[in-house]
């Protein structure tokens, strides 16, 4: 069978859903995978999912203060993607369901995706 080849992820690509370049590459660095992995390991069941009383697996980490509030500040960005109690463990479902959520109430960038709902 062959193989098809895509092309890298381009920086504009990242601009359409809603991350700038230095978003993106804080994303992009060993210290943020391996704060979501501890973050994940530690609690691996989504938070808003136990808050209802259901059991669903945390696929997603979510900044509950979005890194996009500190603006053009590198140093502000950095201490709030990698604060620690800054995230939250959740499910797909709802992870879509806040940001839907935080764009409809206008707290999320202008630019930021809109998630479909499952």
């Amino acid at each position: 069978m062959p193989t098809i080849f895509r092309p890298k992820k381009k920086i504009s690509e990242c601009k359409k859903h809603g991350r700038n370049k230095a978003i993106h590459d804080l994303y992009n660095t060993r210290l943020w995978r391996e704060i979501r992995a501890a973050k994940l390991m530690e609690q691996p069941l989504c938070e808003r999912c136990l808050q209802k009383n259901t059991i669903s697996p945390a696929v997603e980490v979510h900044h509950i203060v979005p890194i996009s509030t500190a603006g053009d500040d590198d140093l502000a960005r950095k201490d709030l993607a990698y604060d620690y109690a800054n995230l939250q463990s959740l499910c797909e479902a709802c992870h879509h369901e806040l940001h839907n959520r935080m764009r409809a109430d206008g707290r999320a960038p202008q630019g930021a995706p809109t998630f479909p709902r499952p």
